[in-house]
């Protein structure tokens, strides 16, 4: 098949209820590379695998047909039924004249069927000077599907406008987005929404003020949204049937909303995904301004479900609402929450209400399982609270009570710690969390601190660390306290040398750094009430230290002193 020798012209063809893979059919699964292949303007037409509806089958055949001007309006035919074949006047068919010539009708651009957007994208490109050149041989754009290569780099320089469903297919392809100034996708709907249904299965009246949109989907790319954090944006109240986030990875910066609609969608699922913020990103994951009542009075019919599992979150709807929706925990709402992290994510007192859409009843269906919530350097209590046990909480316990040990959040990485317990799991089924960071272990060794949360905070930059890394920790007493001691020991006892970091501490912390061991390590931090000692009244610290360790003058070990004064054989010293 597709021999050297083979030269295969296929021009101007229509194709309808013919099958599907009609031109690797033509050209043969295993058509050589050398084999000469020209394919201009072809259409295919076939019954949806899902249905009987006719659709066009462009991306399918993309895989084959690699023209890049495959037609895309449905031809509609006069009469199929009495053997008339003449072309819709608003079609791409009878406007680039395709097809048996018997049945061509002079094209109308006022009478213009929406064209659907095909682009298979095999190589680096801008994807905004292809995407407008296709555009611009049309009169009306329906529906754009986008088509990326494995692990190749692309750019986007303007927002996607479109007045239909969207769809990008990547698979780890990298998306430059530096240079745009708005949304990652602004939806422009011009179909009138269905119409409302009545409790009784009749139809109702319209809603005028919506327009409607049947599924925006992005699947398996990488990219930065830092200008402006939006994925999604609608221009006017429209109902988005399917919203689908899948395998991706979105860097987000700044206060606005990911996904912002003035309608809303029916559904919205994120499945394995990583949204984050290295700064810290306050706005709103959704926000909806419509809701379901808009379009089904009765509520019986329509709901409106937001999904997401096996993502992780960082620092996204830092310190505010996750959801703000004006069907605030209305019945309407189906919210699934699964084996997902939230890390540093919406704010204390409002994580189950902020999840609701800005208030919190016994009205939506909850589900979830196995999830994290960790805020701030401990669990995210008000999501599991027994206590205040309101109806929306997560009371399952199943949800994991430990940090999962990310491992360079700053670079991105979000690889869990091979000795978490999110990383604990069955063979072949994914951790917990984006599994894009599942093969790769973020430590061996666990670092534990022991102190009284009473008395000061301690947080390190590693909760699992592999071994000859830095660890670093910073210590902040609580008002009226100082720091006394702090020691770090091995799974043997033996003590590890502790030392000042360079860093710009505020008059209330300082900063140390040890190396990690082959090890687990225990950081034992005691603090004092007793007034901070100054120069020259050094006695009362000195006495706790005899041995031949040097102590700064706030009592901490260090394993070679620089200039300044320290206590060493209990006595000060001055270190020039």
């Amino acid at each position: 098949m597709g021999a050297d020798y083979v030269s295969y012209s296929i021009q101007n063809n229509i194709w309808y209820g013919c099958g599907l893979n009609i031109a690797i059919g033509l050209v043969g699964k295993d058509m050589s590379p050398n084999a000469k292949k020209l394919f201009v303007k072809n259409s295919y037409f076939n019954p949806d695998e899902a249905s009987d509806d006719v659709k066009d089958q462009a991306v399918l055949e993309t895989a084959a047909d690699t023209g890049g001007d495959i037609l895309t309006t449905n031809p509609t035919f006069a009469d199929i039924a009495h053997a008339d074949f003449h072309l819709h006047p608003g079609s791409l068919q009878a406007r680039y004249k395709t097809g048996d010539p018997r049945w061509l009708t002079p094209y109308s651009a006022a009478q213009a069927l929406p064209a659907d957007i095909v682009l298979n994208l095999p190589k680096a490109e801008n994807i905004t000077d292809r995407l407008n050149a296709a555009i611009g041989k049309v009169d009306k754009v329906g529906d754009i599907t986008i088509l990326l290569a494995m692990g190749v780099k692309y750019t986007i320089t303007q927002t996607i406008k479109s007045a239909g469903s969207v769809t990008i297919v990547g698979n780890g392809s990298q998306v430059n987005c530096t240079k745009i100034n708005g949304p990652l996708i602004t939806l422009e709907g011009t179909e009138a929404c269905p119409n409302n249904m009545n409790a009784d299965g009749t139809v109702g009246d319209k809603n005028p003020f919506y327009r409607h949109i049947e599924t925006v989907s992005i699947s398996g790319i990488q990219t930065s949204l830092k200008k402006v954090s939006t994925i999604i944006r609608d221009t006017q109240k429209t109902l988005v049937d399917n919203v689908f986030i899948d395998e991706c990875v979105f860097e987000i910066e700044g206060s606005d909303n990911l996904f912002d609609f003035t309608g809303y969608p029916a559904i919205l699922e994120i499945s394995n995904s990583t949204l984050w913020s290295e700064r810290g990103h306050t706005g709103h994951l959704l926000s909806a301004g419509g809701r379901v009542r808009d379009l089904d009075k009765t509520q019986n019919t329509l709901i409106q479900a937001i999904t997401i599992d096996y993502s992780t979150l960082y620092q996204i709807s830092r310190g505010t609402q996750l959801n703000n929706l004006a069907a605030k925990a209305s019945r309407t709402l189906n919210l699934t929450l699964t084996n997902s992290i939230l890390y540093n994510c919406t704010a204390n007192g409002q994580e189950v209400c902020g999840w609701m859409g800005g208030a919190e009843s016994d009205g939506p269906i909850t589900t979830y399982n196995k999830n994290t919530y960790w805020n701030d350097g401990a669990v995210q209590a008000g999501w599991i609270d027994e206590d205040e046990a309101l109806d929306g909480r997560d009371l399952t316990r199943t949800a994991f009570l430990a940090d999962p040990g990310f491992y360079d959040v700053e670079s991105g990485d979000f690889a869990i710690a091979n000795r978490a317990p999110q990383a604990q799991v069955p063979e072949n089924q994914p951790q917990y969390g984006d599994p894009h960071w599942q093969t790769w272990p973020a430590g061996d060794s666990y670092v534990n601190t022991q102190f009284n949360p009473d008395q000061a905070t301690l947080l390190t930059d590693k909760v699992y660390a592999n071994p000859d890394t830095p660890v670093t920790l910073i210590v902040t007493p609580a008002t009226d306290y100082q720091l006394e001691s702090v020691s770090v020991t091995d799974e043997q006892g033996n003590s590890l040398p502790v030392e000042m970091a360079d860093s710009e501490d505020s008059a209330d912390s300082q900063t140390l750094v040890f190396t990690m061991p082959e090890t687990d390590v225990t950081i034992i931090a005691t603090f004092t009430q007793e007034k901070a000692v100054g120069i020259d009244s050094p006695t009362a610290i000195s006495a706790q230290h005899t041995d031949s360790q040097w102590y700064t003058l706030h009592g901490i070990p260090v394993q070679k002193p620089t200039r300044g004064i320290y206590i060493h054989n209990n006595k000060k010293v001055l270190v020039r």
